[in-house]
């Protein structure tokens, strides 16, 4: 199976750019984004630096693996960006491959990495159907994700009280731990026991998180994302938290503003409790970095090296 298609001929392509003037603009093009569903329609938006030269058409193109993936031409707007729509190639189950966007008539602009990552992201299941996901309903703030898993055939079991937690990964999407603190002391348990217990947004109230159960404790802002793949996107942030000491012990305190951590991952032997106001929801409707963050969060916890950073 070819996993590479062109949608323009290379005659096409030459002839096009034979006819662009030759511009410049020293330094880097900024990225709307990194990382593309293989096989699926995407929309790219570039920028450039303050000093490329308005309004001028440019000739693009994305090359992968030594071919041509899809090329084009683009008028640049008044603010420096442009916009444009490509077809990604289509990929094996659990496969990436790395691409680099080029604008082929200017000089002093490097080569962008792009990133294709198959939407498949757990075949095989064999993994995945062996953590027995749960997913806590605490209202509505879990359906887009639960959605989202259907969608892509992600195996969950869906559960209206932590008491009927009966698998090896809890995933609670909105929560107030301040209505709901016998829960969030049941959490801290289930790590002690070797669960993965993810938190995402909307997260409110004070956390206890505690810090002598656990063996290794991550404070991070969004830039933590590159901790567990440097090529992954800078996800969308709901809110924040901050860490405050309250008897002997680390209190999350989360709030709608988006000024504090965005990322804690508290380790003990194979658990942990990871609490993250990234938007991976709505992340994951555009961006694969999402389901493969997720993936890394429920199967390769152990294999993530983590200093300990405490406040």
């Amino acid at each position: 199976m070819r996993l590479i298609k062109f949608i323009w001929s290379i005659p096409a392509i030459l002839t096009t750019v034979w006819m662009l003037p030759f511009l410049s603009a020293a330094g880097e093009i900024t990225l709307s984004q990194q990382n593309f569903y293989a096989g699926e329609k995407c929309r790219l938006k570039i920028a450039f630096p303050s000093n490329f030269t308005r309004q001028s058409a440019i000739a693009w193109t994305i090359n992968s693996m030594g071919a041509q993936l899809c090329a084009g031409n683009a008028l640049v707007n008044p603010d420096g960006t442009f916009e444009i729509e490509f077809n990604a190639p289509r990929l094996n189950p659990d496969v990436s491959v790395k691409a680099e966007f080029i604008c082929r008539n200017v000089s002093g602009t490097p080569a962008v990495p792009l990133f294709f990552r198959s939407a498949e992201i757990f075949t095989p299941s064999a993994a995945i159907d062996a953590l027995k996901l749960n997913v806590l309903k605490t209202g509505e703030a879990e359906e887009p994700l639960t959605a989202a898993f259907k969608t892509r055939q992600i195996p969950y079991k869906q559960i209206s009280s932590i008491e009927e937690f009966d698998g090896q990964a809890l995933i609670i999407c909105g929560m107030d731990f301040d209505e709901n603190q016998e829960v969030a002391k049941a959490l801290t348990v289930l790590a002690g026991q070797g669960k993965k217990i993810i938190l995402l947004p909307p997260l409110k109230g004070h956390f206890p998180a505690g810090s002598r159960q656990f063996d290794q404790i991550l404070l991070d802002k969004s830039g933590c994302i590159k901790r567990f793949n440097k090529d992954f996107d800078l996800p969308l942030t709901a809110g924040s938290f901050t860490a405050s000491a309250r008897d002997e012990a680390f209190v999350l305190n989360c709030s709608n503003q988006a000024d504090g951590f965005s990322c804690g991952i508290f380790k003990t032997g194979s658990g942990a409790v990871i609490i993250s106001t990234w938007d991976l929801a709505k992340m994951q409707e555009t961006d694969p970095s999402a389901w493969y963050l997720l993936k890394i969060w429920l199967l390769n916890t152990e294999n993530v090296k983590i200093s300990k950073e405490m406040l």
